[in-house]
């Protein structure tokens, strides 16, 4: 035990030292920890193993979808976008109402709950667009669509200071939560000129993912940004006011 003898007498933890007063003076102690061993072993812990099998699940879950959708979510998301994430997995992790406490998963829990989830909080997508718009997925011949009603840029279209044209784009994945492997397909729509006047004609994009999918498909939604100099696009600001949203889960269930 180490003995203060400094003129600062404090009481109280800092870390992982314990300042305290005796009848000697001023003392400090070091916490102990609890070893790995005694959380993977003891039943004192055995919420704590369970607690802790659930968020990596969710976790993981959350990696491979961020991994699956990246052409879309790529450039277009907020810096705390992956914790975010992670927390609304977990909320589609407890809510499985099969599985026994600890080995409760994203399959037989709800992962529609992340329809919805904007990538990029500083752009949130239903901000920055108000025109109508829907997605679909034909899971028998494995076409997704989107589909973008004409909209006048002035009214509907939130855009950045600096930026010239946009672009729409999405991303499509079916994910095996299980295995880990997946199926992601992309495309895009031609830049378009901003214009204060100008109205956009309607738009449609479609890709294709395996006929007759057993697996979640998710389809996110990115609305790009970018600046013309020279006949060529640049992001504008790297990305920090593309919105982009998780548009559908289809679960298959």
């Amino acid at each position: 035990m180490a003995k203060q003898v400094g003129i600062l007498p404090l009481e109280g933890r800092i870390e992982n030292l314990t300042f305290y007063r005796t009848a000697n003076g001023y003392s400090v102690q070091k916490v102990k920890g609890v070893s790995k061993e005694t959380i993977a072993t003891s039943p004192a812990f055995q919420r704590t193993r369970e607690n802790m099998a659930e968020f990596a699940r969710a976790v993981s879950a959350s990696k491979l979808l961020r991994m699956a959708l990246s052409d879309a979510i790529s450039g277009s998301k907020d810096s705390r976008m992956n914790n975010r994430l992670n927390t609304v997995m977990l909320k589609a992790v407890k809510l499985d109402q099969i599985s026994d406490r600890g080995f409760r998963n994203v399959l037989d829990g709800e992962l529609q709950i992340l329809e919805g989830f904007d990538f990029n909080k500083a752009a949130p997508f239903e901000q920055t667009f108000d025109g109508g718009i829907r997605s679909s997925f034909d899971r028998a011949t494995g076409v997704c669509t989107l589909e973008v009603d004409s909209f006048q840029m002035e009214k509907k279209l939130k855009k950045p200071d600096g930026a010239t044209h946009f672009r729409f784009l999405m991303a499509a994945a079916a994910i095996n939560f299980e295995t880990g492997v997946k199926e992601s397909v992309s495309a895009e729509s031609e830049y378009i000129a901003y214009a204060l006047s100008g109205v956009v004609d309607p738009l449609n994009i479609s890709v294709s993912l395996s006929e007759n999918c057993e697996h979640p498909v998710m389809l996110a939604v990115t609305i790009e940004f970018v600046q013309e100099i020279n006949g060529k696009m640049y992001s504008i600001k790297n990305g920090s006011h593309n919105a982009c949203i998780l548009h559908r889960v289809d679960t298959n269930v």
